[in-house]
């Protein structure tokens, strides 16, 4: 439905070996009897090629190169430090799950850190790692060898998505997976009447829902942290949804719920420039249409309808089509939406006066 080639971590299957969680980067991984003493207890030597194989795959999902794809570039990472602390035992048959993080990027080294916790218990050991980049590795004169611009980028972005999560910001994913249907469900890719439903029609119960699962998701999006987003897709997808969807649920009624118009309507105008709505599929480019709608200027609104002609023959795209001449009729007539006023702190002309009598008046 949408496309994640561009995510600090890129859809993969990593050798059948997904990982538990994308941001932080967390692998899940059994204590087998060959990482264990004779009293079945993990033994502090196991947890090095745990750790060395928990980073491979971040290395694989962040950057796209494995260790052994590295070798074949002819480059490098060799350990330069490594630190264990424990913190709790596990014994054979329990789980691990190995979350990393990135503790510093330097021009030619990165250092690690690991948070090794057992599923549904305690944490077992905490871990750093600082290995350099170097290049000529079949050669006898090995050399540091600067990060490239590419996974630099991809690295301040994958810290910069960690940084979030502890801000309680969710996955441009989860909101997408929420909106949406999470993948082999029903409802995945199906129109959803939820969406738009009034208060009165189990609105008020998804307003609450929405609130409390993304109200700090929402505040970021809204002051700027998550813009990064706006170079994928599947992103800008979540910041459509975050922006103009979310903002009208849970702020209904209230000035609020228009207040990133503007800032999503340039989001909305980016992929439309890009050729995205020819890209994506149909049900989700709707939701670049919706800005358009939503909009007081007139140009904006004759771009809407533009726009939702070109999906009239989808699913509910005549519905959606005539939506969309209905909020340009609107703007043509009146110069802004009158429903809007009362929450706007804006008086009514005596035209919408007349015009905010009918009890349909409004979306």
């Amino acid at each position: 439905m949408y496309d994640s080639d561009d995510d600090p971590i890129p859809t993969s299957d990593f050798d059948g070996q997904r990982p538990q969680r994308d941001i932080p980067f967390t692998v899940r991984r059994r204590i087998n009897w060959g990482d264990s003493d004779t009293a079945e207890i993990a033994y502090t030597g196991s947890f090095i090629p745990i750790a060395i194989d928990a980073l491979e795959l971040w290395y694989e999902a962040v950057l796209g190169h494995t260790f052994y794809q590295l070798k074949q570039q002819n480059m490098g990472n060799p350990a330069v430090s490594l630190h264990f602390d424990f913190h709790a035992p596990i014994v054979v048959g329990e789980r691990l799950d190995i979350a990393i993080f990135v503790e510093k990027l330097g021009r030619t080294s990165i250092s690690h850190r690991f948070e090794m916790t057992k599923v549904g218990g305690p944490l077992v050991c905490t871990a750093s790692f600082t290995a350099a980049l170097v290049k000529d590795v079949n050669s006898s004169k090995i050399k540091a060898h600067p990060f490239p611009v590419e996974w630099r980028q991809r690295i301040e972005g994958y810290e910069r998505e960690c940084d979030l999560r502890q801000q309680g910001v969710v996955s441009r994913r989860e909101v997408l997976d929420f909106w949406f249907g999470l993948p082999g469900t029903a409802e995945r890719g199906q129109h959803r009447d939820i969406w738009f439903a009034r208060q009165d029609a189990g609105g008020s119960e998804f307003d609450a829902e929405i609130g409390a699962k993304f109200a700090a998701t929402m505040a970021a999006a809204a002051a700027g942290d998550l813009d990064h987003w706006a170079h994928s897709k599947d992103g800008t997808v979540a910041l459509l949804i975050l922006l103009d969807q979310f903002s009208r649920n849970v702020f209904r009624g209230t000035a609020q719920a228009f207040a990133n118009d503007g800032k999503v309507l340039a989001f909305a105008k980016r992929g439309v420039e890009a050729g995205w709505l020819e890209e994506l599929d149909q049900l989700v480019a709707k939701f670049f249409v919706l800005p358009f709608t939503h909009s007081e200027d007139l140009a904006d609104q004759e771009q809407g309808v533009a726009l939702a002609e070109n999906l009239r023959d989808t699913e509910n795209g005549e519905k959606s089509y005539e939506a969309a001449v209905k909020h340009r009729d609107i703007i043509a007539e009146y110069g802004r939406f009158p429903h809007r006023n009362k929450a706007m702190g804006r008086s009514n002309t005596p035209e919408e006066e007349v015009y905010l009598e009918d009890p349909e008046a409004g979306f």
